[in-house]
Formats: C-alpha cells, sequence, structure tokens
C-alpha cells in the first residue's frame, strides 16, 4: 500500500522530484528519494529496504546519502549489493516501463491496484498540470518525439486514473 508522496518541485534554483513510499508485508520501498533535505531526514529514520530509481539524475537520488545504510539501491533494473551489479525482480504490485526519452535510462511505474503511474520526468511541470499535458515539450529530454510517443503509448495501454508526475502536483485522470 502507499504510505507517502511528496510532490516534487522547482522553484527558483531549488529542486526535488516526487517520491513515493510503499509498504507490503515485509518490505518498505522508496521511490526516487529526491533531494529535499526534510524528505532525506524523514527517509533516514524509516525501516527501508529498497530504493528504486525512475532515473540518474540528482534530483532524484540525491537523498540516497541519508538513507540507512542496509538499503539496496536499484537502477535501471539492477541492485548493487556486495559490489556486485545484480538483474533486479521488479515486486508484483509495480509494471516498470522502460521508454528511454527524458535522461536514456529512464521507467516510469504503474502501481496496478491503485491505477497510478509513477511517471519520474515521463511527465513533469513546474506546478499544477498544463492544458497540454500530453504534448507539452522537455527542454531536458532527449528526444521529445520519443517522449511524446512513450506518453501515448502507456496512457493507451494502462488504466491510469491518476498521474504522479517528477515534479508538480498530480494529474488525476476522468475516463
Amino acid at each position: 500500500m502507499i504510505v507517502s508522496i511528496f510532490y516534487g518541485y522547482i522553484k527558483d534554483r531549488y529542486v526535488s522530484s516526487s517520491t513515493l513510499i510503499y509498504k507490503t508485508n515485509d518490505k518498505l520501498y522508496v521511490f526516487d528519494p529526491g533531494a529535499d533535505r526534510r524528505i532525506g531526514l524523514y527517509l533516514k529514520k524509516q525501516k527501508l529496504n529498497i530504493a528504486i530509481l525512475t532515473h540518474n539524475h540528482i534530483d532524484h537520488l540525491y537523498n540516497i546519502k541519508l538513507l540507512p545504510r542496509k538499503t539496496n539501491i536499484v537502477s535501471n533494473g539492477y541492485v548493487f549489493k556486495e559490489n556486485q551489479f545484480f538483474k533486479y525482480n521488479y515486486p508484483h504490485f509495480i509494471l516498470p516501463l522502460f521508454y528511454y526519452a527524458h535522461s536514456g535510462e529512464d521507467i516510469a511505474f504503474y502501481f496496478k491496484e491503485e491505477k497510478l503511474l509513477f511517471a519520474g520526468d515521463l511527465f513533469w511541470w513546474i506546478d499544477q498540470p498544463p492544458r497540454n499535458w500530453l504534448n507539452i515539450e522537455d527542454p531536458y529530454a532527449i528526444s521529445n518525439k520519443l517522449l511524446k510517443k512513450a506518453r501515448k503509448q502507456i496512457l493507451e495501454s494502462y488504466d491510469i486514473d491518476v498521474i504522479i508526475p517528477g515534479h508538480g502536483k498530480p494529474l488525476f485522470l476522468s475516463h
């Protein structure tokens, strides 16, 4: 179940990604620990097992340094432990959606039961979702053409009620 969601922001020189905390019977996960120190200090107090990244930009992973030492870090389908990389098998409650258009190593996560898309930077905006949210350009994307194609494909393929963008407030979809 989803325990907490912190919405990412872009304010002046300060940037932090959205962060989601998910709990199962035996594990506590954080998705994109972000860069906001207050969130980092909150995460430091949690008994986290696994941190999963949407991509390796500093505004999404800076707080890794504050996570408990035993937290496994998962990036682009691999977990690093005991000085080695291992293929990571994502848990049953999420579906990783690889799209490689923003940074070249991008994953959005679809939470099936919640019908929620934790989008990483597949979608992001300064504050509120803009009217043209589906076609908004990403000035940092390696390919806006691929990004728009991935957005369309994901929205057509999955039953999504809410999008948590990499930055900004959520978008609630009406079907």
